[in-house]
């Protein structure tokens, strides 16, 4: 794969809007369907979309220059954890010494955070489910068809959280696990 960047049409300092507004532009306009289409092209840039939109993708390219779309847990925790160390560390300043604290918190207040919007997205999904439609929709195909269409947007949105959540909690089990080893060579 080419740099992903290049391949968009924007620059590394791009916002997320920017690159979702460079991929749209070049996928209708590379789209297969149309007569001006090129299905490798398409893919391209599909495949660039995919990795500069998701985070953890997208800081391992701007890390390492690799592409790497399926990062084993543990990975994804150890991107996670640099990403939050710099954070930190930059905000306390390098001579306070209470990191690991500091991003344990830090993850489990990002455990319930995405935990209370898996419950909101669950909602949504039952509120959709038991919707009564209207008797004097002309057309209730359209309306139930958006319900559904609604109602599996919700379901990626869930996997991607619980996804999200995994990763966090097993940030945390690592940050102990290195708590643990510390404190013992200290101790030992």
């Amino acid at each position: 794969m080419n740099n992903p960047y290049q391949t968009l049409g924007v620059t590394p300092r791009a916002s997320a809007v920017d690159i979702r507004r460079a991929y749209k532009h070049l996928a209708q306009r590379l789209h297969p369907d149309r007569a001006t289409g090129d299905a490798d092209e398409f893919k391209r840039v599909k495949e660039a979309y995919e990795i500069l939109s998701d985070l953890d993708l997208r800081a391992h390219y701007d890390r390492t220059g690799e592409v790497n779309k399926e990062l084993p847990l543990d990975n994804k925790a150890s991107e996670a954890i640099a990403t939050v160390f710099m954070k930190i560390a930059g905000q306390m300043g390098w001579r306070n010494h209470d990191y690991l604290n500091e991003m344990r918190r830090y993850f489990d207040n990002q455990v319930q955070a995405s935990r209370s919007e898996l419950l909101g997205r669950n909602r949504m999904i039952d509120m959709l489910t038991n919707l009564e439609l209207p008797k004097y929709v002309g057309d209730n195909n359209v309306l139930s068809g958006a319900v559904a269409q609604q109602q599996a947007l919700l379901r990626t949105q869930i996997e991607l959280i619980k996804s999200q959540i995994e990763v966090y909690e097993r940030a945390i089990e690592m940050l102990n696990d290195y708590n643990y080893l510390v404190i013992n060579r200290i101790a030992g």
